[in-house]
């Protein structure tokens, strides 16, 4: 995300940080990103999605924390469109940890369906 956004400190709450991600490439999926990350374990807690107008259009929620190996991640999410009212729901069972990936890996054609 560093590469696509600029981060800044929206808000520090008692136990939250809200962290503002804005695009400063045309390459970036979304105009603007709103994360709330826990300050105790650094962990995602929600996220939001907009568009250049400032629309809301996706929310993501992020739960159940576990421990793959030495990295601790959420091992659920559940991300909603709010145009089209579908969501989506991930649980990662099992996560692999490689030394490295390259990243044309992760390009949309290499991701397939």
């Amino acid at each position: 995300w560093l590469s696509k956004y600029k981060p800044s400190m929206l808000k520090e709450l008692p136990s939250q940080w809200i962290i503002e991600l804005t695009a400063t490439s045309k390459e970036a999926p979304y105009a603007r990103m709103r994360l709330w990350v826990d300050r105790k374990t650094t962990q995602p807690v929600q996220q939001q999605f907009f568009d250049s107008q400032g629309t809301l259009l996706k929310t993501c929620l992020y739960g159940s924390i576990k421990s793959y190996g030495t990295l601790s991640r959420p091992s659920h999410l559940l991300m909603e469109n709010l145009i089209t009212k579908q969501h989506s729901e991930l649980e990662i069972l099992a996560l692999e940890l490689v030394p490295s990936l390259p990243d044309r890996r992760f390009a949309i054609d290499s991701l397939g369906k």
